[in-house]
């Protein structure tokens, strides 16, 4: 394609004139700092929550999207059965059974602010343990402990929480 914003043969701009190269993007982008500090990411199609805390310096390629935080207790909610489940409802489904996680329905989320101090603080030990190389015994163990957190932040009764793990 031409720089200069030439007309393509049937037309239609080529794209508008730029002093950047073709691979580059095209208009200046704002939030360029935001990829050196820590994230939180998660791709567009998942068939179930799959964030991730990315630290500063790492950039996202592909259809992903992006929080600017490393807050582990924001990671594990968005990880959390409520999430998934919440997702489940309110966004589209493909065919082949996976969800578009795009940042409009992530946005939609309830995620209670401010968080009690006291199951944060959980939350973000808990989180940090997982992000250690650990067996999946002591996985499924801090997962079980993370979710009961986020039940509790929910104020989730035995009846809710029965249907979270059923789904």
């Amino acid at each position: 394609m031409e720089q200069a914003g030439k007309k393509l043969p049937n037309g239609m701009k080529s794209r508008k004139k730029t002093p950047h190269e073709w691979f580059e993007l095209q208009d200046t982008c704002a939030y360029h700092a935001l990829f050196d500090q820590d994230k939180v990411v998660w791709p567009d199609i998942t068939s179930s929550p799959k964030f991730s805390l990315v630290p500063k310096g790492i950039y996202v390629e592909a259809t992903a999207f992006m929080i600017d935080t490393g807050n582990k207790s924001l990671l594990a909610i968005l990880n959390s059965r409520v999430a998934g489940f919440y997702m489940n409802l309110i966004a589209p489904k493909l065919g082949t059974g996976a969800i578009r996680y795009k940042k409009k329905y992530v946005e939609q989320l309830p995620i209670p602010s401010p968080l009690n101090q006291n199951i944060s603080g959980k939350l973000e030990y808990f989180v940090g343990t997982l992000l250690e190389n650990q067996t999946s015994r002591e996985i499924d163990k801090i997962d079980f402990q993370i979710q009961n957190l986020i039940y509790q932040i929910y104020e989730l009764s035995n009846y809710e929480i029965q249907i979270l793990n059923n789904s």
